[in-house]
């Protein structure tokens, strides 16, 4: 991100306040659902107990860089969840959706060269450390910039299952398939 995005990013939390990102629910649950930038969705699926009972929190994800870096580092501290749920509507502006399921097939870029193409990069860039930012791999966002460790964006990668269901907003579809990764 740079300056005059961060800028604006603060003046649109004054003027335009963004409702809640998340609710937690069960912390025993392996499940995690992203309603990507469904607020609606969010909200339905937040406002039944019974899905808070089964899915250890219900998020969206707005953003393919600040967004996708806060769920990599939910994902990394909460270790149980290993499987990541993706509906909703993807916003066409920022495609977070989009860079989410390209940073888990591809990796990050690093030196201008594709890296993780097999599966087996942790998102270092080589040396053990981290870039200051890695660029998803064949994402088609903006500003498709993760600042996530390498640490992170392996765990990620290699730990967490993705259920791409991207454009799907019917609630009978997303409970039915809340219930069988919950079984």
């Amino acid at each position: 991100m740079n300056a005059i995005g961060d800028a604006l990013g603060e003046l649109c939390k004054i003027i335009l306040p963004i409702r809640p990102e998340s609710y937690r629910g069960n912390p025993e649950s392996a499940v995690a659902v992203c309603t990507l930038s469904d607020i609606a969705l969010l909200e339905d699926l937040a406002s039944d107990p019974d899905v808070l009972r089964r899915v250890n929190i219900v998020g969206r994800l707005l953003s393919e860089n600040r967004g996708v870096d806060a769920m990599l580092e939910y994902l990394h501290d909460n270790p149980r969840v290993d499987t990541v749920i993706v509906c909703g509507t993807d916003g066409a502006g920022h495609r977070a959706g989009h860079s989410l399921l390209m940073l888990h097939r591809y990796g990050v870029d690093h030196d201008n060269g594709a890296c993780c193409e097999g599966g087996d990069c942790n998102g270092s860039n080589g040396s053990g450390s981290s870039n200051a930012a890695n660029r998803i791999s064949r994402s088609r966002s903006p500003e498709p910039y993760v600042t996530a460790s390498p640490v992170q964006i392996g765990h990620f990668r290699r730990n967490t299952s993705i259920v791409d269901m991207t454009g799907t907003s019917d609630r009978a579809e997303i409970l039915g398939c809340i219930g069988r990764h919950c079984a």
